[in-house]
């Protein structure tokens, strides 16, 4: 289950895969360069700059990223709400 967290809004990007347009996310506080994004239309994972825009992962990165069990539990969570 995921604790309850905050939304936060921020400048619109695209996602790198679907081009879904990425205003928001759900974690603690607004979000920060380094950490992941999830789109929600499509699941690509993407990572934070310091301009807030979205970059791929290396594939080191992306290993790292999947093994985090949180990680897998929103990817799961996201997969349930598309599903109803």
């Amino acid at each position: 289950m995921i604790p309850e967290l905050d939304t936060s809004r921020f400048e619109p990007v695209r996602c790198m895969n679907c081009g879904y347009l990425l205003d928001a996310t759900t974690g603690e506080g607004h979000p920060s360069p380094g950490d992941v994004s999830i789109c929600i239309e499509c699941l690509n994972i993407a990572l934070f700059t310091h301009d807030m825009a979205l970059r791929a992962p290396t594939a080191a990165e992306l290993r790292e990223i999947m093994a985090e069990p949180e990680v897998r539990r929103y990817l799961m969570a996201i997969r349930q709400m598309k599903q109803k």
